[in-house]
């Protein structure tokens, strides 16, 4: 199963970066390919522009403040999409640590390989794109 890992630091308070990644229901104005969150709980309905297809599913989101936020597959096009967001404070810097773990329903030879690129690039303008709202760019 392909496994993508991010993680860098900022110089910016831990408090702020977790307002903005947690804050969910914010991400079709600011992040590339989304195109609808919606909220029920603890449950996140993510529908995305994946190449010429739109693609939805929804998760279940734990969130622990200024810590983490996990996510688990709870129905979609995949046969497992768990990830977490992790935050740590070190002194003036914010480690930012972005983990998931996937695999598409889909038997083509070579898919979730390709799938596990397509991810990590998109992972690099995620957090482009925090660090853009955040006012840092």
């Amino acid at each position: 199963m392909p496994h993508v890992e991010k993680s860098g630091e900022v110089e910016y308070p831990v408090e702020k970066i977790y307002e903005v990644v947690a804050d969910v229901t914010k991400y079709p104005e600011f992040l590339p390919g989304i195109k609808k969150v919606e909220v029920n709980g603890d449950l996140v309905k993510m529908t995305v522009n994946m190449g010429p297809a739109t693609v939805s599913w929804t998760s279940k989101a734990i969130y622990e403040q200024n810590k983490s936020i996990s996510f688990n597959l709870v129905e979609g096009p995949f046969k497992q999409l768990d990830g977490k967001w992790e935050f740590a404070v070190d002194g003036k810097m914010t480690k930012i640590k972005y983990m998931t773990d996937f695999e598409l329903t889909l038997s083509i030879p070579g898919i979730n390989e390709l799938a596990a690129k397509a991810i990590e690039a998109n992972t690099n303008a995620i957090l482009e794109a925090f660090k853009k709202r955040l006012g840092m760019n």
